[in-house]
């Protein structure tokens, strides 16, 4: 999934899930798919490392949200 993913935004939840809302691109078009992720590390195992580096260095700045382009 993460090769068809153009930027995401993301939102971490006071329960620990994580909100991906993804724009995902395909030849010829381009779509959004919201998913909800039970935890951090669950999400880093679909969407790789990449994403616990922004989300973590979001956190240490006091935020819960914020964007991601692998």
């Amino acid at each position: 999934m993460t090769d068809k993913i153009i930027w995401a935004k993301w939102r971490l939840h006071e329960d620990g899930r994580v909100e991906v809302v993804a724009t995902l691109g395909e030849p010829g078009s381009y779509f959004q798919r919201g998913t909800f992720y039970g935890s951090l590390d669950d999400a880093v195992e679909v969407l790789g490392s990449g994403f616990r580096d922004v989300v973590e260095r979001s956190i240490e700045v006091g935020s819960k949200a914020g964007h991601w382009r692998p």
